[in-house]
């Protein structure tokens, strides 16, 4: 086993782990096939390098959400953030990735028995090479070292922001420098189309359907109740996934918190649904949306939403969310409005959308770096190596 390549997916996940998701239930696992045989050579067309270290990414069955069969795009778009920062974190030590896509695809019995052995459903095999560390000049070592150690405080220190913006809108050298391309295309591919919204029709009649549909995420039993489970009440317990209530409603003391993790229980909130407290909580999301100055969508061709390409679009909302990032600039999804088929056809035809699939919204603006806390797994938790 070469130790080096090794060394690089371990630091590449220390990176990766900070990636979005939905809910923050980080559905990914890296596994390593160490040794990897015969079994393997089809995928490659030719046996591995003793240079050569293969690994794969795939979504954990065990992690997934599930309660909303639309939940099933946004899981595939998660993993694809993760995969975004991996091969970003990747390239930064001097180390190259080939992609050999498994979604959407046959697979032998070799790699249907790795997938059934980690519960898992694999998604992209990766080939990592790395340049021989020892021909690597001192000073080259010290500046990646330095490149990951920058890299891993920007994305450690990204959130996303459920508060109010900034009411400032994008200049066109902004938006043009948060869409530019910079990934190469075999890793975000070429379905996604990332546009900033900044009419104020659009964000007018946007916020409508928030204030009419936002309950749905609320009242909604099943999916309430998978929502509740990743909503966590207090911040000095260890966890590793889920997200602070602090982050929804900000600092308060722990009787309020204990208000909160009664009222916002899964029964509780059925109960309330007479007294029509989801569609008030609905109405006080659409305040946030209708202060926005832009919104940014993404949509796809509705014949090319195949496993792979939502993957890949997962990549390059990775990159963009990057770039707004670094431009002081966050996000705050809009999943509710995607979630189910109503809301995301009447937005669908505010945008005129023809033939294609909304698959992403966010409200986006500058914000000062929020100090709030986000769970996250170890990077031992998510990569499993094996003989294979």
């Amino acid at each position: 086993m070469n130790k080096n390549l090794l060394d690089v997916v371990s630091k590449a996940i220390e990176i990766a782990r900070w990636a979005p998701s939905s809910h923050n239930c980080q559905p990914w696992k890296v596994i390593t096939l160490k040794d990897a045989g015969k079994q393997y050579d089809a995928l490659f067309n030719q046996p591995l390098k003793s240079n050569e270290l293969l690994c794969c990414l795939a979504l954990d069955k065990k992690r997934q959400l599930s309660a909303l069969p639309s939940l099933q795009f946004e899981m595939y778009i998660s993993c694809g953030l993760f995969l975004g920062l991996f091969w970003l974190a990747v390239s930064q030590q001097k180390a190259h990735c080939r992609f050999h896509w498994l979604c959407d695809a046959e697979l032998n019995l070799s790699w249907l028995q790795v997938a059934s052995e980690h519960e898992s459903e694999l998604l992209v095999a990766m080939v990592i090479t790395a340049e021989n560390r020892d021909q690597i000049r001192n000073n080259q070592v010290s500046t990646v070292e330095s490149k990951l150690n920058h890299l891993l405080d920007m994305v450690s220190t990204r959130r996303t922001f459920r508060g109010l913006f900034e009411e400032k809108s994008f200049d066109h050298e902004m938006i043009e420098n948060l869409l530019s391309r910079r990934w190469p295309q075999a890793i975000t591919g070429g379905e996604a189309l990332v546009q900033l919204e900044q009419n104020s029709g659009f964000i007018r009649n946007t916020t409508k359907l928030i204030a009419k549909y936002a309950a749905l995420d609320f009242s909604s039993y099943r999916a309430w109740k998978e929502t509740y489970r990743y909503i966590r009440f207090d911040q000095q317990a260890g966890t590793e996934d889920g997200f602070y209530l602090q982050s929804l409603f900000g600092p308060m003391p722990k009787r309020k918190i204990k208000f909160y993790e009664y009222m916002l229980s899964p029964l509780v909130m059925q109960a309330l649904r007479l007294v029509n407290v989801p569609h008030y909580m609905a109405k006080e999301l659409s305040k946030l949306v209708e202060k926005s100055a832009q919104l940014l969508v993404i949509k796809m061709n509705t014949e090319r939403l195949s496993k792979r390409n939502l993957v890949m679009t997962g990549a390059r909302l990775m990159e963009v969310w990057l770039q707004a990032h670094h431009a002081g600039v966050a996000f705050h999804p809009l999943s509710v409005l995607l979630q189910h088929d109503e809301p995301r056809e009447a937005l669908q035809r505010l945008l005129q959308c023809h033939n294609e699939r909304i698959v992403f919204v966010a409200r986006v603006g500058y914000i000062k770096t929020p100090e709030d806390i986000s769970p996250r797994r170890t990077a031992q938790s998510i990569h499993t190596a094996v003989y294979s």
